[in-house]
């Protein structure tokens, strides 16, 4: 049973609808289906919002682990704890610390989200422009990273056990490395995170990923690479699409295309859906908030198809209007989508942003 799942078979066990959930905690009824769809994530403190209104604990919510929901100590340490201000939290985050024998290098603030520890590390160090740099910054932190010589089964793993953290990276693709390290920097920030080895596992969705700790660090990364709000000062100038998303990624901020789009989509999801397909499979969507489902396999009338069914040897851009049914699952009614699609050889894969007009 997935996270969704969970969060809907509790909710119902309480007699609330997706709308009183979401009232209680601050959020949308769309919102709520869509986390229960397993279509869009929660964060952590909205996970731990979740977890206040159906009196289960977090470790429920995210693993599944009835025990852990059924614990006496458990539910004793969750009701406590929506009851203490920060400073009381910040006291038994360090003695959990104490008790774990996890080592603390930094003494930060005692914040709610991972996102806000992203806009710390920001303010902290002063930087105001992208690119932001995760290898300058780590250094600047006194963390050491290593570049591994051999294949690993893993992206990246942070040991913060002994007298400094170690990043060990695979080889791979530049961005996705510094993706990496900016997650494991989030587990070092993080106070909660109180393990002294964390992971990034390779080719895992975000959609997918299940693991509170991973969640949290992949949106503490994701804010620290792209902050919101200089992206925002950013599409001031330069309008929604592939060529702007490209030119974000590679020229201003040294990311992704996919952590641009993503983000774009998340401010506009009633208008846009941001995806990635391989082969005829589509592998990655974004399309929270999208008034109608999107399909699973690209569909013939799509830009995407034509450029799957005859890639092109160098790298591509297909634009226009396509059909409904181009995209979207047994449509009830007809949309005007306009779609762009990027095929690059050198990644083998497309990216499609698509747009009501």
């Amino acid at each position: 049973m997935s996270l969704g799942a969970r969060i809907s078979e509790k909710r119902k066990e309480k007699g609330l609808s997706q709308e009183a959930l979401g009232t209680f905690t601050g959020v949308s009824a769309a919102f709520i289906s869509q986390i229960e769809k397993a279509k869009r994530n929660p964060s952590y403190g909205l996970l731990q919002k979740i977890s206040n209104e159906l009196d289960v604990s977090l470790e429920y919510l995210v693993s599944g682990d009835m025990q852990a929901n059924e614990d006496p100590n458990t539910k004793m340490i969750t009701s406590i704890s929506r009851y203490l201000d920060r400073n009381q939290k910040k006291q038994l985050i360090d003695y959990i610390h104490f008790l774990t024998g996890t080592k603390r290098y930094f003494d930060l603030p005692f914040f709610d989200t991972s996102i806000e520890y992203a806009h710390y590390l920001l303010r902290h160090y002063r930087i105001e422009e992208p690119p932001i740099e995760p290898f300058q910054l780590a250094a600047q932190m006194g963390v050491e990273i290593v570049q591994s010589h051999n294949e690993l089964d893993y992206e990246g793993v942070l040991h913060k056990g002994g007298e400094k953290p170690v990043i060990i990276l695979s080889q791979g693709y530049k961005p996705r490395q510094k993706f990496t390290v900016a997650m494991m920097l989030g587990h070092l920030c993080i106070p909660w995170h109180v393990k002294s080895t964390f992971y990034r596992e390779k080719n895992k969705r975000s959609l997918d990923e299940e693991d509170i700790f991973a969640i949290e660090a992949r949106e503490f990364a994701g804010e620290l690479l792209v902050p919101t709000g200089l992206l925002k000062q950013e599409f001031k100038s330069i309008g929604p699409g592939i060529d702007g998303f490209e030119w974000l990624a590679e020229k201003r901020f040294g990311s992704s295309m996919e952590v641009i789009g993503q983000k774009y989509q998340q401010s506009h999801n009633k208008t846009t859906a941001f995806l990635t397909s391989k082969g005829i499979n589509v592998n990655k969507k974004y399309e929270a908030g999208f008034p109608s489902p999107l399909v699973d396999q690209l569909q013939k009338g799509s830009l995407a198809f034509e450029l799957t069914n005859n890639p092109p040897s160098s790298k591509q851009i297909k634009k226009g209007f396509v059909p409904t049914n181009a995209w979207v699952k047994n449509p009830s009614k007809p949309l005007n989508i306009y779609e762009e699609s990027l095929f690059d050889p050198a990644f083998g894969f497309i990216v499609t942003f698509l747009q009501l007009k």
